[in-house]
């Protein structure tokens, strides 16, 4: 019966047994065993088998977690595998804006990460040739600035933004940025040797516009031996778009130069989803043992209302002649009432206690070993000394218990004093929030309009 039983578990079910098996030799399952037993009142075997199925369940979520993240690092690794490695470069419409592309190659035995310009689609030249004419002669007479020579730039040019003779915008791309930017700023003053760079004015009026192209001689540093292969790279993507300014879409080869290129693809990082992966099972460990201590505080906080009560109803009923057995069997008949009440399922939680403790007694254990059983149970200072005065009361047959109770009481309504006391501090620090909210709000109510007047 049990290997049938076995078979129709799951995988996963069975798998998170044997980890059981395997990991309750170093974890104090004792002591979870004992958070259990503070909010459910059961039989120890019952209370084994419920620590057990949490474990489990909290083993079988890990599994299930970690399981779904290496898929999808799995899925996302091939993914990536499986893409093409052709370069297209997809280029905006008329009037688009210029788009970057991320392209990687192999220089030295070392992955290089560089970055290209794809232009949008130009118009052709065909309309108002005189008026761009008269633009270009403007240009060339003036976006030298201070420089004596296309030649020899040595410092910053004017690149006009528009021209107000003609009503013409002017945009300017910058093929070497790195060197002169659109601005016409010079952002690397110091070269090895003179650089070409390549600088494209294009005027624009109303739908029609036209470019052309300057080639300076910045005179500088001379670029490293990678800083010449990504330029040259550049280069030649650049002359591929120029040599088809009516095409949406160029192909680019994947070996240029002599080194090969690649997309520098940003996909999701199968390493990233693994380690995703491992934070949700911790934190659903972490969850687990939050809610079984919250679950354990609740319960506390609930015992120590009820104090005052229980003692009130335990003086009641002993002194009306019951016994101490007596007395609280009466108490843990209560449960029916509290349970037809909107009460949570920790409130009946100390009639349950009282009822198996009856039960104790019932089955064979002395009355004082029960009440001191009970008292352990519950935990809380107040329950161990009132009990241990009852268990006190059955072993020397104390005449003035119910004079001890009277005393007991009156700590009770301290204790009750106190714990109101408490949750009226509580209450007023939540309050504190919605407070400074509503200040906020009246503060812009006032002040917005006040500002707006101006």
């Amino acid at each position: 019966m049990k290997s049938n039983t076995y078979r129709k578990k799951g995988v996963v079910s069975r798998l998170s047994e044997k980890i059981y098996m395997y990991i309750s030799r170093f974890v104090n399952v004792s002591e979870t065993e004992k958070s259990i037993r503070s909010i459910c009142v059961e039989a120890p075997k019952e209370i084994s088998v419920k620590c057990r199925s949490y474990y489990i369940g909290t083993i079988k979520q890990v599994i299930i977690i970690l399981a779904i993240s290496i898929i999808i690092s799995v899925i996302a690794m091939v993914k990536h595998a499986c893409s093409k490695d052709e370069i297209v470069l997809e280029r905006e419409g008329y009037g688009g804006d210029t788009k970057e592309l991320e392209l990687l190659t192999r220089i030295e035995d070392t992955v290089t990460r560089f970055s290209v310009d794809i232009l949008p689609i130009e118009y052709t030249e065909e309309e108002i040739e005189q008026i761009f004419d008269k633009g270009f002669e403007y240009i060339d007479e003036n976006f030298l600035g201070s420089n004596s020579s296309i030649d020899s730039i040595t410092g910053d040019l004017n690149l006009m933004s528009y021209i107000e003779e003609l009503g013409l915008e002017v945009n300017w791309t910058s093929y070497e940025p790195d060197i002169i930017n659109s601005s016409g700023v010079i952002t690397k003053e110091l070269l090895d040797k003179p650089c070409k760079v390549v600088l494209v004015a294009k005027l624009s009026y109303m739908d029609y516009s036209r470019s052309k192209e300057y080639v300076l001689n910045a005179v500088g540093r001379q670029a490293t031996g990678k800083e010449q292969i990504i330029n040259s790279i550049k280069s030649f993507i650049m002359d591929a778009q120029i040599k088809k300014p009516d095409e949406e879409i160029i192909i680019i080869p994947n070996e240029v130069s002599g080194y090969t290129l690649s997309l520098s693809k940003k996909g999701i990082n199968a390493s990233f989803i693994l380690i995703c992966g491992c934070v949700v099972a911790v934190y659903v460990i972490a969850k687990k043992n939050s809610t079984l201590k919250n679950m354990n505080k609740e319960r506390d906080s609930i015992l120590l209302q009820r104090y005052p009560e229980f003692v009130d109803k335990l003086l009641l009923y002993m002194g009306a002649g019951l016994s101490v057995k007596g007395a609280l069997y009466k108490l843990s008949e209560e449960k029916q009432y509290s349970q037809s009440s909107n009460k949570s399922k920790s409130y009946n939680l100390l009639e349950e206690e009282l009822g198996y403790t009856i039960n104790e007694i019932s089955s064979g254990i002395s009355e004082s070993d029960a009440y001191i059983n009970l008292g352990h149970r519950l935990k809380l200072p107040v329950y161990m000394k009132i009990f241990s005065l009852l268990s006190q009361n059955i072993k020397k047959g104390t005449k003035d218990v119910l004079i001890m109770l009277e005393q007991e009481k009156e700590s009770s309504n301290f204790l009750k004093r106190e714990l109101a006391k408490k949750k009226g501090e509580e209450a007023g620090t939540k309050l504190l929030f919605p407070m400074f909210v509503l200040l906020g709000i009246v503060m812009i109510i006032v002040v917005v309009p006040a500002l707006m007047s101006f």
